[in-house]
């Protein structure tokens, strides 16, 4: 009956020591899962807005003093907005390509004032100077 008694006590100690290993082990390695629908498309989303970014940057730098390609890339930007506007999961984007449009048109309306600075400078000069000034 002792005997028994040992064993089966031993037979509980080596089941006891091995569940304290697997939980302890278990709470040492990481948690891993396959990622949702919603996660997919989360990382999705923000690996086209980095990419938007840096291609609308480049294309900013080369476009950057004419008014008619900024009027495309507000149009691009605005196309977004309307294409993304029922995702809640695009916030980021549409706040993106709203501070973008909002630069552009402020970049418009600074260009539109230098040509019209331009414009008016010719003019200045005829009067200021009258040997510039055209002769009978």
């Amino acid at each position: 009956m002792k005997k028994f008694l040992a064993i089966a006590v031993g037979v509980l100690a080596l089941l006891a020591s091995a569940m304290i290993y697997n939980v302890w082990r278990g709470s040492q390695e990481p948690v891993t899962k396959t990622p949702g629908p919603i996660e997919t498309g989360r990382a999705k989303l923000r690996q086209q807005l980095d990419e938007a970014k840096k291609t609308e940057a480049l294309v900013e730098k080369q476009d950057w003093d004419s008014a008619v390609s900024l009027r495309r890339l507000i149009s691009g930007h605005q196309q977004r907005i309307d294409k993304l506007k029922g995702n809640t999961e695009a916030g980021e984007i549409l706040a993106y390509d709203q501070a973008a449009i909002e630069r552009l048109e402020k970049r418009i309306v600074d260009l539109a004032a230098q040509e019209a600075a331009r414009a008016a400078e010719p003019q200045d000069e005829s009067q200021a100077h009258p040997a510039n000034a055209a002769q009978p």
